[in-house]
């Protein structure tokens, strides 16, 4: 649970937030100290918004654009376990699942991209499941959903079909 966790690991996820702020892009506003910042939320009672907008920002981290590439790096799994917060887990699916953005297709073809996305995401749950088991369970998650999706473009796309006969 959030609330039982020591600082210790809410300053290891700041500090991953803030080196990768400077060295890739913006994942989180300025803080000089992780351990405040984890602290008051804690004591104002918005740990768990917190880590689920961490979550979030945790997915943000570019995805490879190599086939057969790793996703999340190793650092961000770490963190995850580290943390172990159902919160920051959620919101991690959460903002990978926005991270997709729009997607546009015709309505005949089905759910074969969402397929797709399933299918990357377990082969990325697969690499976790032995170092990081609470980051290829988020991941698995994110398959699922697109798996749902893929069901629900596949009746769309017989109902498309079939108003057209």
């Amino acid at each position: 649970m959030s609330s039982a966790r020591g600082s210790n690991q809410e300053g290891k996820l700041f500090e991953l937030c803030e080196s990768t702020r400077d060295v890739e892009f913006g994942i989180i506003g300025a803080s000089q100290n992780g351990l405040e910042v984890g602290s008051l939320c804690r004591d104002s009672g918005h740990l768990e918004v917190a880590d689920s907008k961490i979550g979030e920002m945790l997915a943000s981290w570019p995805k490879p654009e190599v086939e057969g590439e790793i996703w999340p790096c190793e650092e961000i799994c770490d963190a995850i376990e580290e943390v172990a917060s159902d919160d920051l887990d959620h919101g991690f699916q959460i903002g990978t699942l926005n991270s997709r953005g729009v997607v546009g297709r015709s309505p005949l073809i089905g759910g074969e991209p969402e397929r797709q996305e399933a299918a990357k995401y377990r082969r990325w749950a697969e690499f976790c499941d032995v170092d990081w088991p609470r980051t290829a369970a988020s991941l698995r998650r994110v398959a699922d959903s697109y798996d749902l999706d893929a069901q629900r473009e596949d009746a769309r796309a017989r109902e498309f079909a079939e108003d057209r006969r």
